[in-house]
Protein backbone atom coordinates (compact mmCIF):
# COMPACT_ATOMS: atom_id res chain seq x y z
CA UNK A 1 0.00 0.00 0.00
CA UNK A 2 2.80 2.06 0.94
CA UNK A 3 4.69 2.04 -2.51
CA UNK A 4 1.27 2.32 -4.38
CA UNK A 5 0.47 5.84 -2.19
CA UNK A 6 4.38 6.62 -3.09
CA UNK A 7 4.31 5.91 -6.93
CA UNK A 8 0.57 8.10 -6.91
CA UNK A 9 2.19 10.84 -5.21
CA UNK A 10 4.98 10.87 -7.63
CA UNK A 11 2.59 10.95 -10.73
CA UNK A 12 0.58 13.69 -8.97
CA UNK A 13 3.94 15.57 -8.65
CA UNK A 14 4.94 15.16 -11.85
CA UNK A 15 1.67 16.13 -13.61
CA UNK A 16 1.97 19.07 -11.14
CA UNK A 17 5.55 20.16 -12.12
CA UNK A 18 4.72 19.37 -16.11
CA UNK A 19 1.40 22.16 -15.32
CA UNK A 20 3.69 25.05 -13.95
CA UNK A 21 6.22 24.63 -16.65
CA UNK A 22 3.29 24.83 -19.31
CA UNK A 23 2.28 28.22 -17.45
CA UNK A 24 6.01 29.48 -17.49
CA UNK A 25 6.61 28.73 -20.98
CA UNK A 26 3.10 30.52 -21.73
CA UNK A 27 3.91 33.13 -20.23
CA UNK A 28 7.13 33.72 -21.28
CA UNK A 29 5.45 33.39 -24.76
CA UNK A 30 3.15 35.83 -23.61
CA UNK A 31 4.92 38.73 -23.19
CA UNK A 32 7.46 37.78 -26.04
CA UNK A 33 7.99 40.26 -29.14
CA UNK A 34 4.94 43.05 -27.37
CA UNK A 35 6.21 46.90 -26.83
CA UNK A 36 7.58 47.36 -23.19
CA UNK A 37 4.31 49.88 -22.62
CA UNK A 38 2.32 46.49 -23.91
CA UNK A 39 4.29 44.10 -21.56
CA UNK A 40 3.26 46.38 -18.47
CA UNK A 41 -0.11 46.60 -19.28
CA UNK A 42 -0.46 42.60 -19.11
CA UNK A 43 1.83 42.15 -16.66
CA UNK A 44 -0.19 44.55 -14.14
CA UNK A 45 -3.58 42.62 -15.61
CA UNK A 46 -2.49 39.64 -14.99
CA UNK A 47 -0.84 40.14 -11.29
CA UNK A 48 -4.44 41.28 -10.53
CA UNK A 49 -6.05 38.29 -11.85
CA UNK A 50 -3.30 36.25 -9.41
CA UNK A 51 -4.34 38.19 -6.70
CA UNK A 52 -8.44 37.41 -7.41
CA UNK A 53 -7.36 33.69 -7.62
CA UNK A 54 -5.37 33.90 -4.67
CA UNK A 55 -2.17 32.81 -5.84
CA UNK A 56 1.37 34.18 -5.95
CA UNK A 57 2.04 35.20 -9.41
CA UNK A 58 0.73 35.37 -13.50
CA UNK A 59 2.39 32.21 -14.11
CA UNK A 60 0.54 29.97 -11.16
CA UNK A 61 -2.51 31.96 -12.26
CA UNK A 62 -2.36 30.40 -15.76
CA UNK A 63 -1.42 27.32 -14.68
CA UNK A 64 -4.60 26.91 -12.56
CA UNK A 65 -6.73 28.23 -15.39
CA UNK A 66 -5.61 26.02 -17.86
CA UNK A 67 -5.75 22.65 -15.44
CA UNK A 68 -9.78 23.43 -15.06
CA UNK A 69 -12.17 22.22 -17.64
CA UNK A 70 -14.17 24.52 -20.13
CA UNK A 71 -16.40 25.13 -17.80
CA UNK A 72 -15.00 25.71 -14.53
CA UNK A 73 -12.32 27.96 -16.47
CA UNK A 74 -15.03 30.30 -18.05
CA UNK A 75 -16.71 30.07 -14.71
CA UNK A 76 -13.70 31.59 -13.18
CA UNK A 77 -13.38 34.49 -15.61
CA UNK A 78 -16.79 35.21 -15.04
CA UNK A 79 -16.23 35.31 -11.19
CA UNK A 80 -13.07 37.67 -11.94
CA UNK A 81 -15.29 40.03 -14.02
CA UNK A 82 -17.88 40.15 -10.93
CA UNK A 83 -15.36 41.18 -8.92
CA UNK A 84 -14.40 43.85 -10.83
CA UNK A 85 -17.23 45.26 -11.54
CA UNK A 86 -17.72 45.12 -7.60
CA UNK A 87 -14.49 46.93 -7.22
CA UNK A 88 -16.24 49.45 -9.20
CA UNK A 89 -13.71 49.31 -12.34
CA UNK A 90 -14.46 50.76 -15.47
CA UNK A 91 -15.56 49.34 -18.28
CA UNK A 92 -12.48 49.52 -19.97
CA UNK A 93 -10.71 48.38 -17.35
CA UNK A 94 -12.66 45.13 -17.01
CA UNK A 95 -12.77 44.47 -20.43
CA UNK A 96 -8.88 44.80 -21.11
CA UNK A 97 -8.09 42.38 -18.48
CA UNK A 98 -10.25 40.00 -20.05
CA UNK A 99 -8.83 40.45 -23.38
CA UNK A 100 -5.07 39.73 -21.10
CA UNK A 101 -6.82 36.53 -20.26
CA UNK A 102 -8.05 35.92 -23.28
CA UNK A 103 -5.38 36.36 -25.44
CA UNK A 104 -3.22 34.05 -23.33
CA UNK A 105 -5.74 31.28 -23.49
CA UNK A 106 -5.95 31.72 -27.36
CA UNK A 107 -2.02 31.33 -27.85
CA UNK A 108 -2.27 28.31 -24.98
CA UNK A 109 -4.80 26.95 -27.56
CA UNK A 110 -2.55 27.35 -30.55
CA UNK A 111 0.36 25.93 -28.04
CA UNK A 112 -1.35 22.98 -27.71
CA UNK A 113 -1.50 23.57 -24.10
CA UNK A 114 -5.20 23.50 -23.68
CA UNK A 115 -8.11 23.32 -25.81
CA UNK A 116 -10.75 26.05 -25.11
CA UNK A 117 -11.34 29.95 -25.20
CA UNK A 118 -13.06 31.57 -22.57
CA UNK A 119 -16.36 32.69 -23.49
CA UNK A 120 -16.83 35.50 -21.15
CA UNK A 121 -17.74 38.67 -22.98
CA UNK A 122 -16.63 42.20 -22.15
CA UNK A 123 -18.86 44.99 -20.56
CA UNK A 124 -20.83 47.46 -22.90
CA UNK A 125 -18.13 50.77 -22.70
CA UNK A 126 -20.23 53.92 -22.37
CA UNK A 127 -19.87 56.52 -25.33
CA UNK A 128 -17.07 59.01 -24.65
CA UNK A 129 -18.34 62.26 -24.22
CA UNK A 130 -17.32 65.34 -26.56
CA UNK A 131 -13.30 64.32 -27.29
CA UNK A 132 -13.12 67.09 -30.40
CA UNK A 133 -10.48 68.73 -29.06
CA UNK A 134 -9.53 72.52 -27.68
CA UNK A 135 -9.31 73.39 -31.77
CA UNK A 136 -7.09 75.79 -32.76
CA UNK A 137 -8.67 79.06 -30.98
CA UNK A 138 -8.40 76.68 -27.55
CA UNK A 139 -4.69 75.27 -28.00
CA UNK A 140 -3.72 79.49 -28.74
CA UNK A 141 -5.38 80.22 -25.31
CA UNK A 142 -3.70 77.42 -23.98
CA UNK A 143 -0.40 78.44 -25.01
CA UNK A 144 -0.90 81.71 -23.77
CA UNK A 145 -1.66 80.81 -20.41
CA UNK A 146 1.40 78.33 -20.42
CA UNK A 147 3.21 81.63 -20.87
CA UNK A 148 2.39 82.87 -17.40
CA UNK A 149 3.92 80.65 -15.41
CA UNK A 150 6.88 80.60 -14.01
CA UNK A 151 9.79 79.82 -16.53
CA UNK A 152 10.30 76.36 -16.12
CA UNK A 153 6.72 75.29 -16.04
CA UNK A 154 5.76 77.74 -19.27
CA UNK A 155 8.69 76.19 -21.44
CA UNK A 156 7.55 72.31 -20.09
CA UNK A 157 4.04 73.57 -20.97
CA UNK A 158 4.26 74.99 -24.52
CA UNK A 159 6.71 71.93 -25.47
CA UNK A 160 3.87 69.61 -24.17
CA UNK A 161 1.24 71.83 -25.91
CA UNK A 162 2.63 71.90 -28.83
CA UNK A 163 3.69 68.48 -29.18
CA UNK A 164 0.07 67.24 -28.74
CA UNK A 165 -1.79 69.60 -30.99
CA UNK A 166 0.97 69.53 -33.34
CA UNK A 167 1.67 66.00 -33.90
CA UNK A 168 -1.10 64.63 -32.77
CA UNK A 169 0.61 62.54 -30.22
CA UNK A 170 -0.68 60.05 -27.53
CA UNK A 171 -0.28 61.32 -23.73
CA UNK A 172 1.68 57.86 -23.48
CA UNK A 173 3.64 58.48 -26.37
CA UNK A 174 4.73 61.75 -25.33
CA UNK A 175 5.87 60.56 -21.51
CA UNK A 176 8.43 58.09 -23.02
CA UNK A 177 10.22 60.86 -24.62
CA UNK A 178 13.73 61.02 -23.69
CA UNK A 179 15.95 63.61 -24.52
CA UNK A 180 17.84 61.39 -26.69
CA UNK A 181 15.02 61.27 -29.23
CA UNK A 182 14.81 64.54 -30.19
CA UNK A 183 16.69 64.65 -33.70
CA UNK A 184 17.96 68.60 -33.72
CA UNK A 185 19.70 68.17 -37.31
CA UNK A 186 16.49 65.98 -39.05
CA UNK A 187 14.17 67.93 -37.18
CA UNK A 188 12.41 65.23 -36.04
CA UNK A 189 11.36 63.06 -32.81
CA UNK A 190 11.37 59.38 -32.25
CA UNK A 191 8.48 57.70 -30.60
CA UNK A 192 6.91 54.36 -29.40
CA UNK A 193 3.80 54.16 -31.05
CA UNK A 194 0.68 52.63 -29.22
CA UNK A 195 1.39 48.75 -30.37
CA UNK A 196 4.92 49.16 -31.84
CA UNK A 197 8.08 47.31 -30.68
CA UNK A 198 9.94 50.06 -32.40
CA UNK A 199 10.07 53.61 -32.35
CA UNK A 200 9.55 55.74 -35.38
CA UNK A 201 9.91 59.08 -36.02
CA UNK A 202 7.52 62.30 -36.97
CA UNK A 203 8.87 65.19 -38.35
CA UNK A 204 8.82 68.20 -36.02
CA UNK A 205 7.18 71.70 -37.74
CA UNK A 206 9.23 74.42 -36.55
CA UNK A 207 7.31 75.62 -33.71
CA UNK A 208 7.08 72.39 -32.41
CA UNK A 209 11.10 72.01 -32.54
CA UNK A 210 11.79 75.88 -31.18
CA UNK A 211 9.57 74.91 -27.97
CA UNK A 212 11.26 71.86 -27.21
CA UNK A 213 14.96 73.40 -27.99
CA UNK A 214 13.74 76.24 -25.86
CA UNK A 215 12.55 73.67 -22.41
CA UNK A 216 15.77 71.69 -23.14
Amino acid sequence: MTSLITVADAQAHAVSIAAEDAGDRLYEAFLAGRSAQTRDAYTRDMAQFAGFLGVRSATAALTRLLALDHGAANGTVLAFRAHMVDDGLTAATVNRRLAAIRSAAKLARTLGISNWMPEVGNLKAQAFRDTVGPGLDGTRAMLTHARTQSPAKALRDAALIRLLFDLALRRGEIAGLDLADIDREGRRVWIMGKGRTQKEHRTLPEPTLLALLEWV
